[in-house]
């Protein structure tokens, strides 16, 4: 039985808006971006300079099936 790499996806989503910004544990900033650039996110700097990866709520379900193609087992929280 294959093993598969557990990851969590955190949420935040963008007050009135479709915008959605991810961020994820276990996996680098840099391998997330790579995953998500292939389904529409783009990067973003917030206020405090920090990379964020941002895309919509339609590309969410995108990126969730990319990253369980790539092998990954998927937990995905929400924040406010």
């Amino acid at each position: 039985m294959e093993t598969l790499n557990q990851i969590s996806l955190v949420w935040s989503r963008y007050p009135d808006s479709q915008i959605l910004s991810v961020q994820a544990r276990g996996l680098t900033h840099a391998q997330l971006r790579h995953y998500a650039r292939q389904v529409g996110f783009l990067d973003f700097q917030d206020d405090d300079g920090l990379a964020v990866v941002i895309g919509t709520i339609a590309q969410r379900d995108d990126l969730f099936c990319v990253l369980e193609s790539a092998g990954y087992e998927i937990e995905q929280e929400f924040s406010r």
